[in-house]
C-alpha cells in the first residue's frame, strides 16, 4: 500500500471542507425547525459514516486523520448553526427597541421623502452622524442595526439584473423599510425564530 503524501491528505481535507460548506449553504436555505433538524442529523450521520467507509480512498488512513476529516465535514455546518441561532436571538431581543426607534425617527431617516427608508437613506444618516457631536451615539448604533437587518425588517422594492460572464445572470433584490414594516418587525422576527428553533 502506498503511503499517502501530505498533498494527498490536504487535498482530501479540502474536498471534505468544500462538501461541508455546501451543506452549510443548504442549511442556510432551510427555515423550518423540523426540516433543519432532520437535515442536520442526517448529514452528520452520513458524513461521518462516509469518511470512515472511504477513509483509504481519501488517504485518511489512521484514526486521527479520520477524525480530522469528520471535523472538516461538520465544522462549517456547526459554526453556521451556532452563530445563526445567536444572531437570531439577538435580533429578537433588539427588535422592539429597533422598531420603536425606526418609527420615532422615520421622517429623519427617510432622506428623500419617498415614504420608505432605503439602504441609501440609512447610509446617508450614518455618514452624517459619524463624528457629528449633535448626533447621539445610540442613534448611530440603531441606524447600523437597521442597516444590518434591512432585509429582515423591510420588503423588496426593486430588482436589479446584471450579466456576469463568469456566473451568468445575477439578480439582486433591493430592500427598503416602510412604516408598516417597522411596526410589524418584532412580531415577524419572533415568528421566524419560533419557526426555525422553537419558542
Amino acid at each position: 500500500m502506498n503511503t499517502p503524501t501530505t498533498a494527498n491528505v490536504i487535498g482530501s481535507l479540502l474536498l471534505l471542507l468544500a462538501i461541508g460548506n455546501m451543506a452549510m449553504f443548504i442549511r442556510f436555505a432551510i427555515s423550518t425547525k423540523r426540516v433543519a433538524t432532520y437535515f442536520s442529523r442526517t448529514y452528520c450521520l452520513l458524513a461521518s459514516a462516509l469518511v470512515l467507509v472511504f477513509s483509504e480512498r481519501l488517504h485518511l488512513e489512521n484514526l486521527a486523520l479520520c477524525l480530522l476529516g469528520i471535523c472538516a465535514l461538520l465544522t462549517p455546518l456547526s459554526l453556521y448553526s451556532f452563530f445563526h441561532r445567536r444572531s437570531l436571538q439577538a435580533a429578537v431581543a433588539m427588535a422592539p427597541q429597533l422598531s420603536q426607534w425606526l418609527l420615532k425617527n422615520f421622517a429623519a431617516l427617510d432622506g428623500d421623502g419617498d415614504g420608505i427608508i432605503s439602504s441609501g437613506d440609512l447610509m446617508s444618516y450614518c455618514q452624517n452622524a459619524e463624528g457629528n457631536p449633535t448626533f447621539d451615539a445610540a442613534d448611530l448604533r440603531m441606524a447600523r442595526n437597521a442597516q444590518f437587518e434591512l432585509c429582515e425588517i423591510g420588503h423588496v422594492v426593486d430588482t436589479v439584473v446584471s450579466s456576469n460572464p463568469a456566473v451568468g445572470l445575477v439578480v439582486v433584490n433591493l430592500y427598503a423599510i416602510s412604516a408598516a414594516d417597522a411596526k410589524s418587525y418584532p412580531e415577524r422576527i419572533a415568528r421566524a425564530k419560533a419557526l426555525e428553533y422553537g419558542s
